[in-house]
């Protein structure tokens, strides 16, 4: 029994050695890792890389000498101006179709199918939310809404979904004849679904070049001038092997608008 008795404070000695060891490895490794590494990570790449480091944003210098940051390199987003152009639609959150008329105001037909008439439709509810536009005289991207989509594409919903949008796009011209003369069985499917992320900034040069014919006829200006500035934000293949030639959207819609 006394022997047993000595042993116990040997080992609560050594439980208590393991204690301060882990818990001082745990501080040591916290205190490199998670704030000497970050800090010096966030300060050499400041010096280093500013411009990645704080977002690739793009910022633009206006006429006033005024400047504005329209987005970030490396985020797709929508980048479109409201005027009196008829070329444009819109999709709802429930896959209810809409156009635009000269003053700018929202319209569908009784059957829910895009009409340019205002004399025949019924104006959009307040509470419908424009999901998805198109405007011809703009370089059309990805569906980015933020996050992947969860959508399977063997539900109806989902069905409902592409074919809202390919008839918007067809309504702005994107139809059957347009397909057949930039040699198209179809309206591309990069230009009705989303891309893996959610973010994508970038679509195909195929698909971007495809849209020259549509943007060039919107603005007023040939298709090879549509092309040359496509042409100016070309990325190409991931170590010249991965993947196909791609475009930044907002980098070619920013140069069409002639604020790049």
């Amino acid at each position: 029994m006394e022997n047993k008795e000595n042993k116990c404070p040997l080992k609560k000695s050594k439980a208590l050695k393991h204690l301060r060891a882990a818990l001082g490895a745990f501080l040591v490794f916290t205190l490199i890792c998670g704030l000497l590494y970050t800090v010096s990570v966030t300060i050499f790449a400041g010096a280093l890389f500013p411009h990645q480091a704080n977002g690739s944003l793009i910022e633009v210098t206006l006429e006033d000498g005024s400047k504005r940051v329209y987005g970030s390199e490396f985020i797709g987003q929508s980048y479109l101006t409201l005027d009196s152009n008829k070329n444009y639609a819109l999709v709802d959150e429930n896959n209810n179709y809409y156009v635009t008329n000269s003053n700018g105001e929202y319209f569908m037909d009784e059957n829910k199918n895009l009409a340019l008439d205002s004399n025949e439709v019924t104006k959009l509810s307040s509470d419908s939310k424009p999901m998805v536009m198109f405007q011809a005289k703009y370089l059309i991207g990805r569906f980015n809404q933020g996050a992947p989509s969860n959508a399977s594409p063997t539900t109806n919903s989902y069905k409902e979904t592409i074919e809202a949008r390919v008839k918007a796009l067809k309504l702005i011209g994107y139809n059957d004849e347009y397909n057949e003369r930039n040699g198209k069985n179809g309206i591309p499917d990069e230009l009705v679904t989303e891309s893996g992320s959610g973010l994508d900034p970038e679509i195909s040069y195929d698909v971007a070049i495809y849209q020259a014919e549509m943007i060039a006829s919107a603005r007023g200006i040939t298709r090879d001038r549509v092309i040359e500035i496509i042409d100016n934000h070309i990325k190409g293949r991931f170590l010249g092997i991965f993947g196909t030639k791609r475009v930044n959207v907002l980098m070619v819609n920013l140069e069409l608008d002639g604020l790049i």
